[in-house]
């Protein structure tokens, strides 16, 4: 008596196939969603001209690049814990490529406190900025520790909003 032989798979290989198929489409959606964000991005920019436009595409992706950088980073197997290093590092980077910037423009005096006229309106205009600013990049480092990148992009488009409010009740 021959009994007809049927393949046995697995759960887990039965469900392969579904999700090889899910992982296509969340990727061909991911695909036209960036698309369409640099697409309206461009469109929004074109009036001011195609050189902005590129910039502003080009800082995006930068940014997007960071933050994916770092969740990739503050991950297993890495697990990078001092997200407060990678931002004293950036912002230092960032002071050194401005003093190259305005010696290269012939006004190094423009790297000085000294360069706003009085002490005072330093302290009121440029102080409050520069303590907020880099704490929400320390924030938002950490937290790509705790949530996904995407969420973290969402809730670190408010950082701009944070330090324009604590520059406010700060007095500028």
């Amino acid at each position: 008596m021959m009994t007809h032989l049927r393949p046995q798979w697995s759960s887990a290989e039965a469900a392969a196939p579904a999700s090889t198929i899910s992982i296509v489409d969340n990727r061909t959606l991911s695909i036209f969603v960036t698309v369409g964000v640099f697409a309206a991005l461009w469109a929004i920019l074109a009036k001011r001209g195609k050189k902005v436009a590129i910039s502003a595409c080009c800082f995006v992706a930068s940014l997007v690049t960071t933050q994916l950088l770092m969740k990739k980073l503050s991950s297993p197997p890495y697990s990078f814990r001092f997200p407060g290093l990678v931002t004293a590092l950036h912002f230092t980077l960032v002071w050194l490529a401005c003093l190259v910037y305005w010696r290269a423009m012939g006004e190094p005096g423009k790297n000085w406190p000294g360069s706003m006229a009085s002490l005072r309106r330093y302290c009121v205009m440029v102080i409050p900025i520069a303590l907020c600013n880099p704490l929400t990049v320390v924030f938002n480092n950490k937290a790509l520790v705790y949530v996904g990148a995407g969420l973290c992009a969402v809730i670190g488009t408010l950082s701009p909003v944070a330090v324009a409010l604590l520059a406010r009740v700060f007095g500028r």
